[in-house]
């Protein structure tokens, strides 16, 4: 006995391979493009009163908040009293240097003046823009680092959000430890880098990964970049 071919009609057999909604239609980019949109609408959902109000996120009782301020303004006086910036403090641990320790660099920090002034911008200029370009830029770097490990999109959004709205990243706001945050957010593309870096060893990767590790350290709280750093010298 002979076997009867069934013939099938072009629509027939494929609609589950073509269903699954608008987005698995669309491109890897647009893919990409829709879900750094929709990480940076939940920032926007989340923070809308500190974006409409100019709200504080700070606290304004006793703590970093109020030690951070107190340095701020021991350099502020010793720059207009004597026309310098402090290369030290002396109202810090008994005596702290300042240039050499990284916390307080002036002026260097470009890629990250460059990314505040875009904040400022998509933020409508809120006193809270750094803190929320960070939370951004928290998923976003790790939505990248999930794409490069072939996790699906969905996948990668899911651990981007997870990074970014972890309650510790989102309780710096409050003490006033936003400079962690902002190296916190750079931990994932620095892996990134650094993977890409092994695979591909070419110039372009190396010259991201540097100004990625110049950034991290220059934002004011080394502690948190030597992390990133043992992460790396780790992963080797």
């Amino acid at each position: 006995m002979t076997e009867k071919k069934v013939s099938r009609k072009p629509h027939e057999g494929g609609a589950s391979r073509q269903g699954g909604g608008w987005f698995d239609g669309l491109s890897d980019r647009k893919k990409d493009l829709v879900c750094a949109g929709f990480m940076l609408l939940v920032v926007y959902v989340l923070f809308w009163k500190v974006i409409s109000s100019n709200m504080d996120l700070a606290a304004s009782g006793p703590g970093d908040f109020v030690a951070t301020h107190n340095w701020v303004n021991a350099l502020d006086h010793i720059r207009e009293t004597e026309g310098v910036d402090a290369l030290w403090m002396p109202c810090l641990y008994g005596g702290m240097p300042v240039a050499s320790s990284l916390l307080f660099p002036r002026g260097v920090n470009y890629l990250e003046t460059g990314l505040t002034w875009v904040a400022g911008i998509v933020f409508g200029f809120s006193d809270a823009h750094y803190f929320l370009l960070h939370v951004f830029l928290s998923g976003l770097f790790m939505y990248m680092l999930a794409r490069s490990l072939k996790l699906p999109h969905l996948g990668a959004l899911l651990a981007g959000c997870v990074y970014m709205l972890n309650p510790y990243a989102i309780g710096l706001g409050a003490s006033f430890h936003w400079s962690k945050l902002a190296v916190f957010s750079y931990i994932p593309l620095l892996f990134l880098l650094t993977r890409r870096l092994v695979e591909r060893k070419d110039l372009l990767t190396f010259g991201l990964l540097s100004a990625t590790v110049g950034t991290m350290f220059l934002n004011r709280h080394p502690q948190i970049a030597f992390y990133g750093m043992l992460l790396v010298g780790s992963y080797f």
